[in-house]
C-alpha cells in the first residue's frame, strides 16, 4: 500500500468551503442592510426659446427676474412699480434658515405684478450657491401660486454669481 504524503499538491482538493460559503451568506444580508437607495426629484421647468423675426412684433415682456441670496430676495422687471429692483430682505439682515425668507411677502408682490400683467407667465430664478434647495423649492411654488389664483406658472433658474 503506498504512502500518503499529506503536504502534496493532490491533497488541496480537502479545503473545505463550508467557512467561505458561511462568511458568504452572512456579509451578503449585510451589504444589503447597508445599501442607501437615493430618491431623486424633478421639478419641472420650461427653457425659453429662442425666435426670429416674429418675435419682434410682440408686445414688450414684463422679463421678471427673482434674485435670492443669503442676504434676501430682490424682484426685478420692465415695472413701473419696480424701479430698478424690489427688495425683500431677511429680517437679520442674513438668512440663516429657509424660514427667514420672506415668502408671503414674494407672494404678495408677484400677485401684484400678476393683476398689472395677466399674459405674462414666466419668471427666472437667479440663485447663489449659498441658497439651501429647501428654499428653491419653496420658491418655485410660491412663483407658480396656486391651481385657482396662478401667478406664474413657468418658471426658470439661473446661477448668480456674487450676492445681492
Amino acid at each position: 500500500m503506498p504512502r500518503r504524503d499529506l503536504n502534496s499538491a493532490n491533497n488541496l482538493s480537502n479545503v473545505g468551503l463550508l467557512p467561505f460559503l458561511g462568511l458568504a451568506a452572512l456579509l451578503i444580508p449585510m451589504l444589503l442592510m447597508n445599501v442607501q437607495f437615493t430618491r431623486l426629484a424633478v421639478i419641472n421647468s420650461e427653457v425659453p426659446g429662442l425666435c426670429a423675426a416674429p418675435c419682434a412684433a410682440k408686445e414688450p415682456s414684463l422679463n421678471l427676474v427673482l434674485t435670492v441670496s443669503e442676504q434676501g430676495m430682490m424682484v426685478s422687471g420692465e415695472d413701473v412699480a419696480l424701479n430698478g429692483g424690489l427688495r425683500l430682505p431677511c429680517a437679520g439682515g442674513r438668512c440663516e434658515a429657509p424660514g427667514d425668507y420672506d415668502l408671503s411677502g414674494l407672494s404678495a408682490v408677484l400677485s401684484d405684478l400678476k393683476s398689472r400683467h395677466p399674459e405674462e407667465r414666466g419668471v427666472t430664478l437667479a440663485l447663489t450657491d449659498a441658497v439651501p434647495y429647501e428654499v428653491m423649492v419653496s420658491l418655485f411654488d410660491t412663483t407658480r401660486g396656486t391651481p385657482e389664483a396662478p401667478l406664474f406658472p413657468q418658471p426658470t433658474v439661473s446661477a448668480l454669481v456674487g450676492t445681492l
